[in-house]
């Protein structure tokens, strides 16, 4: 064995070894036309959530029916198509049970209760109100990935 054999064999083959499993990150999206407000959801999801964002309505749906989503933010009052008619398309998908949580800077402006019933939001939240966010959408997620799992255990 020459010598640079030698120095090779004092280190392990990293071939031989299995890589760590590492569990990932659920996707959650974030569809704010309001850049600070992504850029600030996406710093305070980003260390439990792989957060994947959009600035409208129309790319917040491209990029939900791309990706295997497990929870919606969803900024109420958007240019164009609001959070409302985003979140009636997303339900109109192949995955109508993910989790929509709205958030608005105009809580007082809107009838909850009609929200709800046509809707079915998650959770409804007041942009600047103190909540737990990060809490919020990993019960979402949760939730989400409890219903995922029941039907496919139905379906076989």
């Amino acid at each position: 064995m020459d010598e640079f054999e030698a120095l090779l064999s004092r280190f392990e083959d990293p071939t031989e070894k299995e890589a760590p499993q590492r569990e990932e990150k659920p996707l959650v999206l974030v569809v704010d036309d309001d850049e600070s407000m992504r850029r600030g959801l996406m710093r305070s999801l980003s260390s439990k959530f792989c957060v994947l964002v959009a600035a409208n309505g129309p790319d917040g749906l491209k990029v939900f029916n791309e990706n295997d989503v497990c929870s919606v933010i969803l900024d109420v009052k958007m240019p164009g198509m609001d959070g409302f008619e985003v979140c009636m398309r997303l339900r109109q998908t192949d995955k109508p049970d993910v989790p929509v949580l709205f958030l608005t800077a105009y809580q007082s402006e809107h009838d909850l209760r009609k929200i709800d019933d046509l809707y079915q939001p998650f959770l409804f939240l007041d942009k600047g109100g103190e909540y737990d966010l990060v809490g919020y959408v990993h019960e979402a997620v949760q939730t989400y990935k409890s219903l995922r799992d029941e039907k496919a255990l139905n379906i076989q």
